[in-house]
């Protein structure tokens, strides 16, 4: 599956990866796609190639739109990793993917909310917070991206029957200070 996420048109690519992570229980997931990640950061070999080259293809707009999208989705589950530094690599990359991308990101980290392992959602929205804070002068990008996203953010985590309510304090700050960030700028996005 390692070397099978990028190709589009393949049926074991990060899409067939991510259906099958997400069907695991935390504790499944971890015996066997965490340690598989443990023992290929010990050895830095497939995983060290992969986030460097994707993340330099990504910032210099080497990779199309739909492997960008392969791309983000196999790398969200780089964020199980037990390796800080693994996680990391991993969220700057998801955060670069965003510059290009940012409602495919942020798409990308809403979805990511019903995953059972906190390191996901969490990194996603982090990620998404620093694109949101990089981007948020830029009009079009408030008014057709932002906002929705702050909007979705809102009802799916802080709404009276919120969904994805959560006391993890991360994951609420980075939710809240992008909703507050799109409400500077836009201060009725709530509203409708």
């Amino acid at each position: 599956l390692a070397y099978t996420a990028l190709y589009e048109d393949y049926p074991f690519n990060a899409d067939f990866t991510s259906v099958l992570l997400n069907s695991l229980s935390l504790k499944e997931r971890d015996l066997v796609w965490t340690e598989w990640l443990r023992k290929n950061t010990r050895s830095m070999g497939f995983m060290e190639n992969y986030l460097s080259q994707v993340e330099e293809a990504l910032r210099d707009g080497d990779l199309s739109k739909e492997r960008s999208i392969l791309a983000s989705k196999y790398t969200r589950w780089f964020l199980t990793s037990t390796n800080k530094e693994i996680r990391d690599r991993a969220t700057r990359l998801l955060y670069w993917f965003g510059r290009k991308y940012p409602s495919e990101l942020f798409n990308l980290a809403i979805e990511s909310l019903v995953i059972n392992d906190p390191y996901v959602p969490e990194r996603l929205l982090a990620s998404s917070y620093g694109v949101a804070m990089a981007m948020y002068r830029e009009k079009n990008f408030v008014n057709e991206v932002l906002s929705v996203y702050a909007k979705d953010l809102y009802l799916k985590m802080f709404t009276a029957r919120a969904e994805f309510a959560t006391t993890h304090i991360l994951m609420r700050d980075y939710a809240r200070r992008t909703i507050e960030l799109a409400l500077l700028m836009d201060s009725t996005i709530l509203k409708t």
